[in-house]
Parts: structure tokens; C-alpha cells; sequence
């Protein structure tokens, strides 16, 4: 049976310093855009598939993040999403909002990735007892802002 491995692969030293920790900031890297109303890659009128900016990459992971009920898919980790349930069970619009704020701090803050410094501004406007807008603003590394404005509410995962 051949051998996939280079001759003599398991000799090899691996000084520490080479090795890259897992907390290390990547930075805004291009990759793919979504069109989110049609629930897709976008493709251009090549019918290839277009590229998203580092800074909107960056963005489609936010709005991911707030699309998914934390531990609710399996593909992602334990971090990845917010907790909307107890928000839309809580007794008064203060103590959803104030559940809301926490929640998606902490998930957009998650980003594996370390483009996210801070959250700030998030605003609600209620559509029903279990639906809301939500207007955030978020900063990244490098001071780069970002708006996002989603629903909450019957939609997330």
C-alpha cells in the first residue's frame, strides 16, 4: 500500500513558536455573498458565483449569527447564535429587550474569527408580542462598522 506521508514525516519538529493559537485575529477575508431574500449564493451574469468583501463577509456572519437559535444546528459550536426563547417568554418588553441586548452581544462578539470589538446601539421595534426588529450596530477590528437590521422572531433557526 503506498505511503501518503513524505519519508520520514514523523521525524519532523514543530518548533513552538510556529505553531498559530486559536484566539489569533484573521482579519476581513473575501469570501462568498448570500442574497438573503432568495436564500442562495449570489451569482453574477456569468452565472458564477460573485465574491463578497471582507467586510461583508463579515457582516454575513453577523446576520447568520442572529438567524440561528444558539444549540439548535449541530454544524455549528455551542457559541455560534443568540437565545430567543426566554426573550419572547419574559413578562414585560424591558426584560425581552434587556435578554435580546445580552444575547446578541454575546453571539456577535463569538465570532471565531476576532473581527468583532463591540457591539453597540441595538434598537427594537416591536412588530408583535413575538416578533421584533432589530437594528444593531457592530465594530470590527480596525474600527469598521457595520448596520444590521433583521426580524427576530418566528424566522430564527
Amino acid at each position: 500500500m503506498p505511503n501518503l506521508f513524505p519519508a520520514g514525516y514523523e521525524n519532523e519538529i514543530v518548533a513552538l513558536e510556529d505553531i498559530t493559537t486559536i484566539n489569533e485575529k484573521v482579519g476581513y477575508k473575501q469570501g462568498i455573498a448570500f442574497e438573503y431574500d432568495k436564500g442562495g449564493i449570489e451569482l453574477n451574469s456569468k452565472n458564477q458565483i460573485k465574491d463578497a468583501t471582507g467586510i461583508e463577509s463579515w457582516r454575513q456572519w453577523c446576520i447568520n449569527c442572529m438567524s440561528i437559535e444558539k444549540g439548535s444546528l449541530n454544524c455549528y459550536s455551542g457559541d455560534i447564535g443568540i437565545e430567543t426563547r426566554e426573550a419572547f417568554n419574559a413578562d414585560s418588553r424591558e426584560l425581552a429587550e434587556a435578554l435580546l441586548t445580552k444575547t446578541i452581544t454575546e453571539g456577535l462578539m463569538a465570532d471565531p474569527y476576532g473581527r468583532t470589538s463591540y457591539v453597540e446601539d441595538i434598537t427594537f421595534d416591536w412588530i408583535n408580542s413575538d416578533s421584533v426588529v432589530v437594528d444593531v450596530t457592530v465594530v470590527g477590528i480596525d474600527d469598521a462598522t457595520i448596520d444590521i437590521i433583521t426580524t427576530l422572531g418566528e424566522k430564527v433557526l
